[in-house]
């Protein structure tokens, strides 16, 4: 059999099987990238998948997952694939000497765009995958380059993060929202589209100051032709002009760097907080040198304000691309009496202090010898 007769073969298996073919590309990625002994292994193998996948499937609760790891990431459901062809149609998008990239395009369906996009991709080219090694037993380092620079053009046109049902549900349930660096706005456009009350906003240009890199994932110049919905002018800045809305920011940081998102964060004083993206305990690490262990949609720096003063009570999957993890991360800022708890009270804000007092938590007296003096209230 020839490799056109076995890419035809796996093509036909996979075309009811996405769920395959997306944790099928993941493993192949992960074995190129030397991450097959990482303890998140597992967690890209899909319910009801689980024969398909090299390796015993090992699922910890989420309580010995989080006191292990430090953190928790749900099972993959085959339900975060589902999408409907209504209204949708293909349509040329980008060529190469070595690739070609055909995008879902239509007035109708737009949720599904990318995400059917990013289903046909994964078949199309696991099935390449599968018939290389079926027929040479090896792998072509022009499919893999194929398959990741079509992925990237993906993202610039529509997102980094590919939205899911249950994803967008979960968001619209927090409405009023306003999102600061929405790039394109496809996420927001696609709340929007479903009620949900949200202003996005974009910078205009690339702001060194915020980060001092820019690439093929960076923070995107804001070009008209290229956004979903309405797309506003501003950055952090536009936060304390809407205090009434729950902040929601998806990859602010490229490659986990610089200071957008947490710029962003110093002028929210919201009680939820809605992440999208990687975070540190549920990425793949500095598997190679320019990446660090916190993944790379929001600095350490971020990350470290956001654990100080809130506490994440919700993590939902997404479908991801080869070696990236991306949640819907939800939020709530932290209690005075767990900040309390936290950093003990000699480093609380006086006015923090007072109020712990006025609750009987805290007693400024304690410690002191006060035997034999007298204190004139009067």
């Amino acid at each position: 059999m020839g490799i056109i007769e076995s890419t035809v073969k796996y093509d036909h298996k996979l075309e009811a099987q996405g769920e395959i073919a997306c944790q099928t590309l993941s493993f192949i990625f992960m074995w190129l990238a030397d991450v097959l002994n990482h303890p998140l292994r597992d967690t890209q193998a899909f319910k009801g998948c689980e024969a398909a996948w090299p390796f015993d499937v090992s699922v910890l609760p989420e309580g010995a997952s989080r006191v292990l790891y430090g953190s928790y990431l749900p099972q993959l459901d085959p339900s975060l694939l589902d999408f409907s062809t209504d209204g949708v149609v293909f349509a040329f998008l980008w060529e190469s000497d070595d690739a070609v990239c055909y995008a879902v395009a239509g007035s109708d369906g737009a949720e599904n765009k990318l995400r059917m996009s990013y289903m046909t991709l994964a078949k199309r080219y696991c099935a390449e995958l599968l018939a290389q090694i079926e027929v040479c037993e090896c792998l072509s380092i022009n499919t893999l380059n194929a398959f990741t620079k079509e992925s990237l053009v993906l993202r610039r046109v529509y997102a980094w993060s590919i939205p899911c049902e249950a994803a967008l549900q979960k968001i619209s349930s927090y409405s009023p929202l306003i999102e600061i660096g929405c790039g394109t706005g496809y996420w927001a456009d696609i709340l929007t589209k479903r009620g949900c009350d949200i202003l996005a906003f974009n910078s205009e240009e690339w702001s060194e100051e915020l980060s001092s890199e820019e690439g093929d994932m960076g923070q995107c110049g804001l070009h008209p032709s290229e956004c979903f919905g309405e797309v506003l002018l501003g950055g952090a800045e536009k936060v304390k002009e809407h205090p009434d809305r729950t902040l929601l920011l998806m990859w602010p940081d490229f490659l986990g760097k610089g200071s957008f998102g947490l710029k962003s964060l110093d002028e929210y004083e919201g009680e939820f907080l809605i992440l999208v993206g990687e975070w540190k305990g549920r990425t793949w690490g500095g598997y190679t040198p320019e990446l660090g262990d916190h993944g790379q949609s929001f600095s350490q720096e971020f990350q470290e304000a956001v654990t100080s003063s809130f506490e994440e009570v919700e993590v939902i999957r997404l479908p991801c691309w080869p070696l990236f993890l991306d949640t819907v991360m939800v939020f709530r800022r932290k209690s005075l009496q767990s900040l309390m708890e936290q950093n003990g009270a000699a480093q609380c804000e006086p006015n923090d202090m007072l109020a712990a007092f006025f609750a009987g938590s805290f007693d400024p007296f304690a410690g002191l010898d006060l035997e034999g003096d007298q204190i004139d209230v009067d």
